[in-house]
């Protein structure tokens, strides 16, 4: 896999991998599966869903980025994180796809937070922060061509470390800079930029970047997989970049503290 470069997230604020041949395989199964998944009956989606406090499982379309409740997310979701689906009482096709396809994509964050702290000039003996636990899967399903409106998600920025998504259809759209520019990506060819907690980490040496789905008419339906990479919570996690704006902050604090940074207003 050819690794996503801190050059690129930090100048361009996006950066794309190019992926091998077996992580490009376990992602598109993950995509296989879950169109499978979301065309099911909603009553066998909701079986799907385990204890209500737990983030695994089936959310129908909602507010999640959305600026408003009277301005839904056009998707309904499918979120995976591996301490609820340790929890479950039966291995689902879906929790098998996502379990495999989250173990491949840490270690790609890995690589990535990795080169960063080296972009960065964090200190060599400066251990790197560790991420399974706490970050998850969502997959977003959608109906661009029955939208009612132009976007199914409006434009927003991410809480998280890093966002790594790609999708079976067009429709991401990525504010780098001062124009929105298409951001396509697949299994072959990941995006991934940074959220605030990452702007945080490196003193803003990666920000985070604004991002929407556009609802293109000639997409009869749309699946996504989010990547959301975050700190776990067991661990000492100091800036790798000290700065004014970072100074004195509790990363980990500051992300239990900001939910909605992180989509999670109303799980």
């Amino acid at each position: 896999m050819k690794t996503a470069s801190s050059s690129d997230i930090a100048a361009v604020g996006v950066a794309y991998l190019e992926t091998d041949p077996s992580l490009a395989e376990v992602l598109r199964r993950l995509l296989m599966v879950g169109r499978s998944f979301f065309e099911q009956p909603t009553e066998q989606k909701i079986l799907a869903t385990n204890r209500p406090a737990q983030m695994t499982g089936w959310r129908s379309v909602g507010v999640e980025y959305s600026q408003s409740p009277e301005r839904p997310d056009l998707n309904e979701t499918f979120c995976f994180r591996l301490a609820d689906a340790a929890a479950a009482h039966k291995e689902l096709p879906i929790l098998a796809a996502c379990r495999a396809a989250q173990a491949s994509l840490d270690r790609v964050a890995e690589a990535i937070l990795a080169d960063i702290q080296v972009g960065v000039g964090a200190s060599l003996d400066t251990p790197l922060v560790r991420t399974a636990k706490e970050s998850w899967l969502q997959l977003n399903f959608s109906w661009p061509a029955n939208a009612a409106r132009e976007f199914i998600q409006d434009a927003h920025e991410d809480g998280h470390l890093l966002t790594l998504l790609l999708a079976d259809q067009p429709g991401l759209e990525v504010l780098p800079d001062d124009e929105w520019v298409d951001g396509s990506a697949s299994p072959e060819r990941l995006i991934a930029f940074g959220g605030e907690c990452g702007a945080l980490l490196t003193d803003d040496y990666i920000r985070p970047i604004m991002h929407r789905v556009r609802a293109h008419r000639h997409v009869a339906s749309r699946l996504s997989v989010a990547y959301f990479v975050n700190p776990d919570i067991d661990q000492v996690l100091d800036p790798w970049r000290a700065g004014v704006r970072n100074h004195n902050v509790d990363l980990l604090r500051w992300g239990q503290e900001n939910p909605v940074r992180f989509g999670l207003p109303r799980l």
